[in-house]
């Protein structure tokens, strides 16, 4: 059977979907299913990390049940999140991702047992309501979503003099923050996460192109041209680098500043270089580009919100569980020891320390680490060695 053949009876339901109401419409409803799936299936490698720092034995990540699964749901709503990039504006979907916070609390009440605060609630209320403007006011154009666009409409905006000399600009700022960071060595979580959500943006805008390649797939052809291949791999190759920058932000510095910038910046990327390559939103102007920019700034304001109130109650926890053990008249070692033991150094995290009962003291040899979202929580998933992320490179801004 042929490629054509192929693809085209993989698109029908695809096709089918077209002729049942507005595109943009099932592209909202996608990405927000997407985004639904790529929140549960962190929660999930959330729960099985969890349940792998109870355990006497610990198994490497890629060896338990629930992680494995989690990450078979994440990569299901990855899926779904490339599917709707061609269904409807970047920015409305970019937009939309950011309920994945919403997803990720509600999911994590109920799979494990954490508390959603009120604080969160009124962020998460904030949230819906900027994403609802920005759905209200974002310009509905048929540009490249009409299903009959041609290679040279779909990448070509990404080869455009305009758009390289721009990627050259933007490579050059950050090219001299690094070389400012020799003076200000403080500066390189900033640096890292910058780099990191500014590959977010490119990456998402190459999947977009992608989407739409093969939902053009009957004008397109996309094996036949060296154009689609170019777009596939450096896709790839910027989603490894965004996820090591990511690695490095979290592990230079504190996670309470680096996850919020992260999300933030990583917004603002994703419908900066999409506008930048697509130009979708040319048609915006007056009061509807007065409230969709008020819209992503509610966005942006309680994204931040919700992360550092989220990451500090887990440092509340940490703090008041610390110092009930300090106060214990059961304590029979040292909760810290200095660095001329030799001892092996070890990280307990928040997850091990609400595992300790009023008899149980953590073993000598080991520091503490702060929150969950602290690159020194559940090592023992990671055999000991700094714990890595999983991130989202297509749609929402999911990370675990």
């Amino acid at each position: 059977m042929q490629p054509d053949s192929i693809f085209l009876l993989l698109l029908q339901p695809y096709s089918f979907i077209w002729t049942l109401g507005p595109f943009w419409v099932w592209g909202v409803l996608i990405c927000i299913a997407g985004t639904s799936l790529t929140a549960l299936g962190l929660v999930f490698q959330k729960k099985s990390h969890s349940e792998n720092a109870k355990c006497g034995d610990a198994i490497v990540y890629y060896r338990q049940p629930w992680w494995i699964f989690g990450f078979t749901v994440f990569l299901v709503g990855q899926i779904f999140n490339v599917v709707a990039m061609s269904m409807a504006p970047q920015a409305m979907l970019s937009c939309l991702g950011a309920w994945s916070l919403i997803f990720n609390a509600f999911f994590a009440r109920a799979f494990l047992g954490e508390t959603i605060h009120t604080h969160e609630l009124a962020a998460m209320g904030g949230m819906l309501v900027g994403a609802i403007i920005v759905v209200c006011t974002t310009p509905i154009g048929e540009g490249l979503m009409n299903g009959m666009s041609g290679v040279d409409q779909i990448a070509g905006p990404l080869m455009r003099a305009s758009f390289l000399l721009l990627s050259a600009g933007i490579a050059s700022l950050l090219l001299l923050f690094q070389l400012s960071i020799y003076r200000s060595p403080t500066h390189t979580p900033l640096f890292w996460t910058l780099c990191s959500s500014i590959l977010s943006g490119y990456i998402v805008t190459l999947f977009r192109c992608i989407s739409f390649l093969i939902l053009d797939w009957r004008a397109t052809r996309p094996w036949q041209h060296w154009e689609c291949y170019a777009v596939l791999l450096l896709a790839i190759v910027l989603a490894i680098a965004q996820i090591h920058m990511l690695n490095m932000a979290l592990h230079s510095g504190r996670a309470v500043a680096v996850v919020p910038n992260y999300f933030a910046f990583s917004l603002i990327a994703q419908i900066g270089i999409s506008e930048a390559a697509y130009q979708e939103m040319r048609e915006l102007k007056g009061v509807e580009a007065v409230l969709f920019v008020s819209g992503i700034v509610l966005i942006l304001v309680c994204v931040i919100a919700i992360v550092r109130v989220k990451i500090t109650l887990e440092e509340e926890v940490f703090e008041s569980k610390l110092s009930e053990i300090e106060k214990s008249p059961s304590l029979g070692t040292p909760l810290f020891v200095s660095s001329s033991q030799s001892l092996p150094a070890r990280v307990y995290s928040v997850d091990d320390m609400l595992t300790f009962g009023g008899e149980d003291t953590p073993p000598m040899g080991r520091s503490l680490s702060t929150s969950s979202w602290d690159h020194q929580v559940f090592r023992g998933s990671f055999e000991g060695r700094q714990r890595s992320y999983t991130v989202s490179v297509a749609g929402p801004l999911g990370l675990a």
